[in-house]
């Protein structure tokens, strides 16, 4: 969880501090799919808050978050959570691209992102744990 709350916050900086336009709106002719279909319902409304989002893509961080955990805490008994996990990392980055959603390099970063994220909860882990084990001891 720690992992996941440090790569949003990275995110949510990146997006106020260097909004970059997903291909949907900065290559003239790729439709996202959501609103190509809410414009044939005759619905015009956008469903995307925060349009200027999409460096680095959390969708292919929390794949990654998802695959990670998955192989760490998976075990033989759970050998179908382990393969969920890689198969979401495996087709995500293609879904986002295809999609129109990202670039390569959003990608690229979202995977840069989730990777620092998890260093960094690992560090503060190690960090932390021998003092939370002294304290619970003492409980």
């Amino acid at each position: 969880m720690v992992a996941v709350t440090i790569a949003s916050g990275i995110a949510i900086a990146l997006y106020i501090f260097w909004p970059v336009a997903p291909p949907w709106i900065a290559v003239p002719g790729i439709t996202r799919i959501p609103n190509y279909v809410f414009r044939v319902l005759g619905i015009e409304k956008s469903i995307d808050p925060n349009a200027y989002a999409a460096m680095p893509s959390m969708h292919v961080a929390y794949a990654y978050f998802f695959a990670y955990y998955s192989l760490i805490l998976g075990s033989r008994s759970k050998r179908l959570l382990v393969l969920a996990g890689r198969l979401i990392l495996l087709f995500m980055p293609i879904t986002v691209i295809y999609t129109g959603n990202h670039y390569l390099l959003d990608v690229l970063a979202g995977i840069g992102v989730a990777v620092l994220s998890i260093e960094a909860a690992n560090i503060a882990y190690r960090k932390i744990q021998p003092s939370w084990i002294v304290f619970m001891r003492q409980s």
